[in-house]
C-alpha cells in the first residue's frame, strides 16, 4: 500500500497495483511519485524489484531510493516487514534484487507535493559529444533542474530538461542563469505524467514504420 491514499479507495494498493493508478491516487491526494518509469503500466513490486529509473532520476535517484519499508512475501510463504531498521540485509538486497529474496506485497514510500504543470526546455545538440557535455550542467546540484531526458533521433539528437511548479507559464528565473540557452525552445502542459503521450506517439510511429516494411 502505498501512504497518501484516499480512505475508501477500491481495490487498495499493493505491489500488484500499476504505476499509473498509483500516481493518479497520489495526484488526487495532493501528491506524486518522485520518480516514474516511461511505462506505467508496470507493477510496483515488479519495477522495485530491478531498481526502476525515469526522468526525475536526475534528481532523485531509482523508485527504489524512494521506498522507506517494504512487506515482502518469502518463498516459504512466510511475510516479513523489511525497512533500514527491521530485517535490514532482507530490505536492501529485495530492493532491485531481482525478486531472489521473494515478492514485494506492499511498500511505504516517500511522496513529494504534487505539481500541475511541467516546464520543459528543448535542447538540440550538434553531437552526441555535445549531449554529453551538457549532461554534467543538468545534472548539477542547485541548477533547479527536477527532470531530464535525452534521445537521438534519425537527424535529432536532443536535451529536454525542466522543472514541474503549479504556475501554467514556465519561470526560467527559477533555473540558474548560465543554463538555459538563447536558442532553447521552452513549453508547458499537463503534469500526468508529461511524456507518457509523446513515448506513445514514438512506439506508434516505430510500428508503422515496421509494418510498412
Amino acid at each position: 500500500s502505498c501512504r497518501n491514499r484516499r480512505a475508501g479507495f477500491n481495490p487498495p494498493l499493493t505491489g500488484r497495483s500499476r504505476w499509473r493508478a498509483v500516481e493518479q491516487e497520489l495526484n488526487a491526494a495532493g501528491r506524486q511519485t518522485p520518480v516514474l518509469t516511461d511505462y506505467l503500466d508496470m507493477s510496483v513490486g515488479g519495477t522495485l524489484s530491478v531498481g526502476g529509473i525515469g526522468l526525475n532520476s536526475v534528481r532523485n535517484g531509482f523508485q527504489v531510493d524512494t521506498i522507506r519499508r517494504l512487506r515482502l512475501i518469502q518463498f516459504d510463504g512466510t511475510a516479513l516487514w523489511c525497512s533500514p531498521e527491521e530485517n535490514p540485509e532482507l530490505f536492501r538486497f529485495a530492493l532491485a534484487g531481482l525478486g531472489q529474496m521473494g515478492l514485494i506485497e506492499k511498500v511505504v514510500m516517500q511522496t513529494e507535493p504534487f505539481r500541475r504543470y511541467a516546464h520543459v526546455i528543448k535542447r538540440q545538440h550538434n553531437s552526441i559529444g555535445d549531449m554529453m557535455a551538457f549532461l554534467p550542467q543538468a545534472a548539477a546540484d542547485g541548477n533547479g533542474v527536477t527532470h531530464y531526458n535525452g534521445y537521438i533521433r534519425p537527424h535529432q539528437i536532443v536535451s529536454e530538461y525542466g522543472y514541474f511548479s503549479n504556475e501554467a507559464q514556465a519561470d526560467l528565473t527559477q533555473l540558474a542563469p548560465w543554463l538555459h540557452g538563447a536558442s532553447d525552445e521552452v513549453f508547458s502542459q499537463d503534469n500526468f505524467p508529461f511524456w507518457v503521450q509523446e513515448r506513445r506517439d514514438l512506439w506508434n510511429r516505430l510500428a508503422e514504420r515496421i509494418l510498412a516494411g
